[in-house]
């Protein structure tokens, strides 16, 4: 996940995701991950084949978010690898 932040965040980001509902926020939903300040991208794994994921990236004001991204969303699909016959 990446971004480009306009203004200030001295406290950071929080990218936070749902795989229930489109529009997560923190607090609120369990799922999520802290970011510096400085920070512009974070790599995110360990999620379930087939199921679709809302994201979105938040300015944390120091106890919650008071500034979110639009919401994106992404459906997993992990490659299924195929047999090859032997000759």
């Amino acid at each position: 996940v990446n971004w480009t932040p306009e203004g200030t965040f001295p406290n950071g980001f929080k990218i936070v995701w749902s795989d229930v509902h489109d529009m997560p926020v923190f607090p609120g939903d369990p799922n999520y991950l802290e970011s510096s300040p400085s920070a512009t991208s974070v790599y995110l794994d360990g999620f379930t084949d087939g199921v679709t994921y809302y994201f979105r990236v938040c300015r944390y004001d120091g106890s919650g978010c008071d500034v979110y991204s639009n919401s994106v969303s992404f459906t997993i699909a992990c490659a299924v690898p195929t047999a090859t016959p032997s000759p």
